[in-house]
């Protein structure tokens, strides 16, 4: 069983995923085709995957097709309790057994910064896996969290071996990297954001993200000797320049490549071209020795750090 989160979804790219996950197949095809794997993964999928978005959040492709009824009693839109909270996050909680049903389940941890969408602009993800381990235990208590507060959106939609089992998973940790851990920001008052919420005055701060706001930069700013802020034309233009001048090291996505492919030089005859933008979130504190990275979808603006999910 699969378990997915997006703030927006287009129902024409999900059409891809069963095959992907069911038959390891690429995604690289035209979902208008009738292909025997796509129609065999799609009647599948109702019982499978479970997909999480924001409540009118969901783009209907043109022309409609008509397979994308398979999907309709596993798509759950988040209403929030407020019109100025999103539901944001984009994240992929994945089980797998063998073929024979025997031994330990594997599961795979994907966060991302990416919707489900044909969108092309550039993102950012890890991604991870582990065992069930019997010997292992109280683990994983965010992502059960997590679980529990998307288990209550959907009246009970979630496999209840997930809720069994992850927290008996030793997820794999990155190489260079001495500890991972899980930050559901929003679902409670527990689960503060931690670029924002931090009180340490860090020796240095990378801030990635294609939406900004003046207030929270200007905070995390405060608290950093040197910040290095990577963002968008548009969104660097709203924050004065006084601001940007105590900054100093801030840098652009190149407006080349987010018109890139309109140039008939680098175009591909069958794609229809799209803008190219910076859409990660990425954020580095470094303290001392010290380092962590930050990645997932949270933007450096007040909602994100107010209320999203």
């Amino acid at each position: 069983h699969a378990i997915t989160t997006t703030y927006s979804l287009d129902l024409e790219s999900i059409l891809l995923i069963p095959v992907a996950l069911f038959f390891s197949q690429d995604m690289d095809f035209d979902a208008h085709q009738t292909r025997a794997d796509l129609l065999e993964a799609l009647t599948k999928a109702n019982q499978h995957i479970s997909i999480f978005c924001q409540k009118g959040k969901i783009k209907v492709p043109h022309p409609y097709n008509r397979l994308i009824a398979f999907w309709e009693k596993d798509i759950y839109q988040v209403q929030m309790d407020s019109y100025s909270k999103s539901f944001h996050p984009k994240i992929w909680l994945i089980r797998f057994i063998k073929e024979d049903g025997k031994g330990q389940a594997l599961y795979k941890f994907i966060c991302t910064s990416r919707n489900l969408t044909n969108s092309r602009d550039w993102d950012l993800a890890i991604s991870t896996e582990g065992f069930v381990d019997n010997s292992i235990s109280n683990q994983n208590e965010p992502i059960v969290d997590m679980l529990k507060w998307l288990d209550g959106q959907s009246k009970g939609s979630i496999p209840k071996n997930f809720f069994k089992e992850i927290s008996k998973v030793q997820f794999q940790i990155p190489s260079g990297f001495n500890q991972l851990n899980f930050h559901p920001i929003g679902i409670s008052d527990k689960y503060k954001n931690p670029i924002t919420h931090q009180e340490t005055v860090f020796d240095e701060r990378l801030v990635m993200s294609p939406f900004i706001q003046e207030a929270t930069i200007k905070s995390i700013k405060e608290k950093t000797k040197k910040l290095y802020l990577l963002s968008s034309n548009v969104d660097l233009s709203q924050i004065t320049p006084s601001l940007l001048g105590e900054i100093g090291d801030i840098y652009q996505f190149s407006p080349f490549i987010e018109d890139a492919e309109k140039m008939e030089s680098i175009s591909e005859a069958d794609e229809i071209p799209m803008n190219q933008n910076l859409h990660a979130k990425f954020y580095i504190n470094k303290k001392g020795s010290n380092i962590s990275w930050f990645i997932g979808s949270a933007n450096a603006t007040s909602p994100a750090s107010k209320g999203n999910i």
